[in-house]
């Protein structure tokens, strides 16, 4: 959709046109009110047809706007001089500074997360760009000034995870092993201020995972209990059927300790020599049939699909079952993450060779597409601080089948060993990189699927 530059004393009106007639945008001058003059600031705001906010605001303000010399100052000066144009007042009180971002060609991104008393809105953040002094674009999302009577919430945080576990009839806790909190964590609760049908309500955001294939978002009106929405944030590699626009994640697991991989279980470990632990690598076909050299890591007598090579990695991993700062392949033994029977081990081998070719395709594509993002990005993992990339291999449909998709669940990646119409999803490096970019818009974006169903 084409945008429109309004200056501040102008809007744009429809003609009056006949019913199904495509509508011809007019600008129409009006008179400019005294507390409008700060416009002249130099800033501009672009609309689109049939948007009440602007689209975004751009322009480097004149000289008499700016007061401060920071970037983060240097942004609030833009913030304030934008605020007419938002319909916020004293706007340096109702945005919060999250994140700094500076990259390679020197431009700072400074995220503003939008408070109401000290309350997160939900959905609301705005970004300004610019380089030193000289910010010149705002955009996001964001309310207009708004009232709400009260911000005491009635039902505490408790009260709303039970609400929540009623509502999705289950939700699964991180207990046991480390190896077995792999997959979860615990469903979160935070306050925030949630808009529906453009009004605001004091409500609880609940993530919680009911099955490892089903993380849900969820909002419980903090004053009486009422479910105000609800949507899947599980990310799939496609969909075949219609899906409400939503996207899909969530699980629920059963694990079971073993050691299995492309060695016998029953070979003794006394027939191998005990070396010293550490990083290696090793070299094994793919799917495709090609070689390909990647990065395994060493604990006593076996080697894991635990690649620590890279420069996220933490001296604090405890290896191989709490590993910190790793891309990490794990084995699903064909069962389905959506039901009890769902187990997952190391992919292992005593002697550094290995014949799933499933699992070098998962290993490597993951490598590169880590690469992608840390050499072009500079993004240090997925969540950007170093996290754990984790990826499952030979993991089944919900009807114990081999699953012809691939998902992001909001904590690892979950390869399907392809059906008629797709081959071993972890064969596609594009597969890879499409899953990955779920987790970092994760980290990086508000993403309302249920609004936004483009995957």
């Amino acid at each position: 959709m084409k945008a429109s530059t309004v200056n501040p004393e102008f809007r744009y009106e429809p003609k009056d046109t006949p019913h199904n007639t495509p509508v011809n945008l007019v600008y129409k001058s009006l008179p400019v009110a005294p507390e409008l003059n700060q416009l002249r600031s130099g800033l501009t705001a672009h609309y689109t047809e049939g948007r009440q906010q602007p689209l975004y605001i751009s322009g480097i303000l004149h000289s008499d706007f700016k007061k401060r010399s920071t970037p983060q100052g240097a942004a609030l000066d833009y913030l304030s001089a934008a605020a007419p144009y938002l319909k916020i007042k004293n706007a340096e009180e109702k945005f919060i500074i999250t994140s700094i971002e500076k990259d390679e060609l020197q431009m700072h991104h400074v995220r503003m997360q939008q408070v109401y008393k000290g309350i997160p809105v939900y959905g609301a953040e705005i970004i300004i760009h610019g380089k030193g002094q000289e910010f010149d674009f705002l955009n996001g999302n964001y309310f207009a000034d708004f009232e709400l009577s009260n911000t005491i919430p009635a039902l505490d945080r408790i009260s709303a995870l039970e609400r929540t576990g009623a509502e999705l009839g289950t939700l699964i806790f991180t207990t046991g092993t480390d190896t077995e909190k792999l997959l979860t964590a615990d469903a979160q609760a935070n306050l925030v201020i949630f808009f529906q049908d453009q009004k605001p309500y004091l409500a609880w955001h609940v993530s919680a995972y009911s099955t490892l294939t089903e993380r849900w978002e969820l909002f419980v009106d903090a004053v009486d209990g009422k479910i105000l929405d609800k949507f899947t944030s599980i990310c799939k590699l496609h969909y075949r059927e219609p899906h409400d626009a939503q996207c899909t994640h969530t699980g629920k697991k059963a694990f079971m300790p073993a050691i299995n991989g492309d060695i016998d279980s029953n070979e003794s470990a006394e027939e191998f020599p005990l070396m010293m632990d550490g990083k290696a690598t090793a070299t094994a076909q793919d799917l495709f049939n090609i070689n390909r050299q990647i990065n395994t890591y060493q604990v006593g007598n076996r080697f894991y699909l635990i690649d620590a090579a890279r420069d996220i990695f933490s001296n604090a991993s405890v290896m191989p079952n709490d590993p910190v700062g790793v891309l990490w392949t794990i084995d699903a033994f064909n069962t389905s993450p959506s039901k009890n029977t769902f187990r997952y081990d190391h992919i292992t081998s005593t002697n550094n060779t290995w014949t799933s070719k499933t699992s070098i395709s998962a290993h490597y594509n993951s490598g590169k597409a880590f690469e992608y993002f840390r050499n072009v990005h500079n993004r240090r993992s997925i969540n950007g601080n170093g996290g754990n990339i984790i990826s499952l291999i030979n993991v089944a449909d919900d009807d114990g089948s081999s699953m012809g998709n691939a998902f992001w669940n909001g904590l690892a990646i979950f390869y399907g060993n392809g059906d008629g119409a797709f081959r071993e999803l972890a064969r596609g490096l594009d597969v890879a990189g499409h899953e990955m970019s779920h987790g970092v818009i994760q980290s990086t974006a508000i993403w309302n699927t249920a609004t936004n169903p483009e995957h």
